[in-house]
């Protein structure tokens, strides 16, 4: 399966949007039948899309909005507030230090265009792979790294490779740190929002910033899993046994 996993963007370098789709039907191989099917219709109507140079964007959003009316109703743990806020204040300050704000409503149609990607990449790298390389600082370092080096070949450049994998390696540890309590609707908003936050500035990182925005998710890796240590009881800090619900 990982190496399906590798060889997606790969075999659909030109493809972004079918090779972002791999990742989440991978993942529902090992589900029941009905999401199997759904999974595949769709990697296979938007294959077609790509095949025909038709814009795959309206029935992307579609699937979208479906995915939303499916998933919110059977959310079993609140987004996690302080995991949003810090990267908000931690990428829209770097990116406002390097340019002006320009309010708009591209991020909001960028983010719901590209939700049920953000969704299947999400879905394989914290059930799939994280089940395997367990959770921890070095193994979240070593997933972000995996997940950087697996977008290189839709721009196999070392710049565009290194951006990748730094950028991966820091929303791996912001996310696996809140993960086993803030669960899998947390870490997809959090992909989603560090996506469509750069849409709202005329700004670019600098290769600094770039090392700051790293150094930033470690330490807020470090402060979240030691406050989650100290505070086991706390309404966001409850760690959580495997498939337990909330009340």
């Amino acid at each position: 399966m990982i190496f399906l996993y590798f060889l997606g963007p790969v075999v659909f370098s030109t493809m972004q949007s079918v090779a972002l789709l791999v990742p989440g039907l991978l993942w529902a191989l090992k589900k029941r039948p009905a999401i199997r099917i759904a999974a595949l219709a769709f990697f296979l109507f938007a294959l077609a899309l790509a095949l025909l140079g038709i814009d795959g964007a309206p029935a992307a959003l579609v699937a979208s909005i479906l995915l939303l009316a499916y998933g919110l109703p059977r959310m079993k743990r609140p987004l996690y507030l302080p995991a949003i806020f810090f990267l908000i204040l931690l990428q829209g300050g770097l990116l406002a230090f390097r340019g002006t704000f320009s309010p708009s409503s591209a991020p909001f149609s960028y983010a719901f265009v590209n939700l049920l990607f953000v969704a299947s990449e999400e879905v394989f790298l914290r059930e799939v792979l994280r089940k395997r390389l367990g959770s921890g600082f070095f193994p979240a370092l070593f997933l972000g790294l995996l997940w950087g080096i697996w977008h290189v070949p839709f721009h196999p450049t070392a710049g565009y490779g290194a951006i990748q994998i730094i950028h991966a390696a820091a929303l791996s540890l912001l996310i696996d740190g809140i993960y086993d309590f803030s669960g899998l609707a947390t870490a997809i908003f959090l992909h989603s929002l560090h996506n469509a936050l750069p849409l709202f500035f005329h700004a670019a990182f600098s290769p600094a910033d770039h090392l700051l925005f790293f150094c930033g998710c470690c330490l807020f890796y470090c402060f979240v899993t030691k406050v989650t240590a100290s505070k086991p009881r706390g309404p966001y800090y409850r760690r959580k046994d495997t498939d337990e619900e909330d009340l």
